[in-house]
């Protein structure tokens, strides 16, 4: 879903707070009483009925088979039920297509603008609505360096700020079998990216290669209407006196459209195929790419080994072999992204957009571990790559969880279990809960068998029945059977979330 919601908040306020509150039911996978739908979004009880209302009448327009289904129970309020997360995301990609926004994007995006008068009656609106939108999209697209001309309705401004909401766009629909460019395009792309597999060894999935095909049709078009990329200082070192470079200039300039045939294209392209970490999967693309970035010191090989340096060397993180390449991929792929589309100014991951794109698969606490290094790593280098903190949010913590023991980054919860269960039974329960959350948590979880009497406080309390503590009877409950079900671990599962972020707050000494 992380790609439709980039561009979610380009569109209608209606739209964008339906998107909203089904997130927000995705991601809790709990019931929600109306109180707490209204105080996670700020929006008042009345409106939030209203939108409810919307989200029923659009999953019973595009949505057939129960596949998604908004159950409402007068005590426990609303629970979105889902078989599996497409069809989540077409739901949402059809509530967006089916707005006038949308059609008006794409016309501005991906075609010439037909006349507003014309645009008016095709879709029977008012010149007038028009222009609020337009103008709603001019807002939107300032912070990225992008306008929208008065006359010509064109984009003008960042280019490359302008390509990735091109491709973001392009790729949204073209997931979903749309194809808003011409024939002919296609077929130069397919030209295009089979020599660019070739030159690299890919071997992409579905998706990457839907990515990479989608980038390089915009690449074309924007060229087309005399659009060119022009590098910075900071990108251009990762190019000039590159063997590699060299080489795939030389073998993929015959192909290209005469438009693109200038080395800022073609050095845009190839820096753009190394965000994809799956081409660092070729030893010998690996090893001459990592010697270049030695030899030169470019601020891409720095920014990876300062990061290495905070986040390993300094608390003494010892990681394999195989873990070192897992890190060079990611960082020489995610810096390498953000030096190209990074903002001027740094990003606000803080805004009441961010419920958009967290990631309930990673704990808050390492969120904000990451954000706290990235902080660090600006305030030490000054690179504006470290400026584009939202796209490494969603890298970082991942990276983190995968070549990091969990015990060295995570502080344990204190849970006690009081339960009415045999010694037996009692074992296999808290064994069955630490296998369901394994790798996300770490958790040490108490009985009475066991002395707690060095521990300051506890932060979970787990009953098979409705219990408390006398001597701590504040902290949480959350009733588990002794069989939990999908249900009893999303509901834990939540509460969890929420006591790492609190513990996290509480202990904000953690330096780097």
């Amino acid at each position: 879903m992380f790609l439709i919601n980039q561009i979610a908040d380009l569109f209608d306020k209606e739209t964008f707070t339906k998107i909203k509150i089904i997130c927000l039911l995705k991601e809790c996978k709990t019931w929600l009483s109306i109180d707490e739908l209204s105080l996670q979004l700020e929006i008042n009880q009345r409106t939030i009925l209203k939108y409810l209302t919307f989200i029923e009448e659009d999953i019973d327009s595009f949505i057939s088979n129960n596949e998604i289904v908004l159950k409402n129970h007068n005590k426990k309020g609303y629970f979105l039920h889902y078989d599996f997360e497409p069809a989540l995301e077409d739901l949402i990609f059809r509530m967006i297509e089916g707005t006038i926004n949308y059609q008006l994007i794409m016309k501005i995006f991906f075609s010439k603008m037909p006349s507003i008068i014309q645009f008016s009656h095709k879709y029977y609106v008012s010149e007038s609505s028009l222009w609020r939108m337009i103008n709603k999209f001019r807002k939107k697209l300032v912070p990225k360096g992008i306008t929208i001309e008065r006359r010509s309705l064109e984009l003008v401004g960042n280019e490359t700020h302008i390509r990735n909401l091109s491709f973001l766009l392009l790729l949204t629909s073209f997931s979903r079998g749309s194809w808003p460019y011409g024939g002919t395009t296609r077929l130069i792309t397919e030209k295009i990216i089979d020599r660019v597999i070739n030159f690299f060894h890919l071997c992409l999935s579905e998706f990457e290669y839907k990515k990479l095909f989608c980038m390089i049709a915009v690449c074309i078009e924007r060229a087309k209407r005399g659009k060119h990329v022009q590098l910075t200082k900071e990108q251009r070192e990762n190019i000039e006196k590159n063997e590699l470079f060299d080489r795939f200039f030389y073998e993929l300039r015959d192909i290209f459209p005469k438009e693109l045939q200038q080395q800022n294209e073609i050095g845009f392209l190839f820096l753009y195929v190394f965000t994809i970490d799956e081409v660092f999967n070729n030893t010998y693309i690996r090893k001459d790419f990592i010697e270049f970035h030695y030899e030169r010191n470019t601020q891409l090989f720095q920014s990876v080994e300062i990061f290495k340096k905070l986040w390993f060397d300094e608390q003494k993180f010892f990681i394999s072999k195989e873990d070192h390449k897992t890190v060079d991929k990611s960082l020489y792929s995610a810096h390498l992204h953000c030096q190209l589309f990074h903002n001027k100014e740094p990003s606000d991951y803080h805004s009441q957009e961010s419920c958009l794109y967290a990631s309930e698969s990673i704990s808050p606490h390492l969120r904000n571990r990451a954000s706290e290094l990235i902080s660090l790593l600006y305030k030490k280098t000054g690179f504006p790559l470290f400026r584009d903190s939202s796209y490494l949010l969603s890298v970082y913590p991942l990276l983190f969880e995968t070549i990091t023991p969990l015990q060295k980054v995570e502080e344990p919860l204190q849970i006690f279990l009081a339960s009415d269960l045999s010694n037996l039974e009692e074992q296999r329960l808290i064994n069955m809960i630490k296998n369901e959350f394994l790798g996300r948590f770490k958790m040490e979880i108490y009985t009475h068998h066991d002395c707690l009497g060095e521990i300051n406080s506890l932060d979970l309390l787990l009953s098979t029945r409705k219990t408390i503590l006398v001597d701590q009877p504040a902290i949480p409950n959350i009733v588990i059977p002794r069989k939990p079900t999908k249900l009893d671990f999303c509901t834990l599962d939540a509460k969890l979330n929420e006591l790492f972020m609190i513990k996290n707050q509480q202990k904000r000494h953690v330096s780097f």
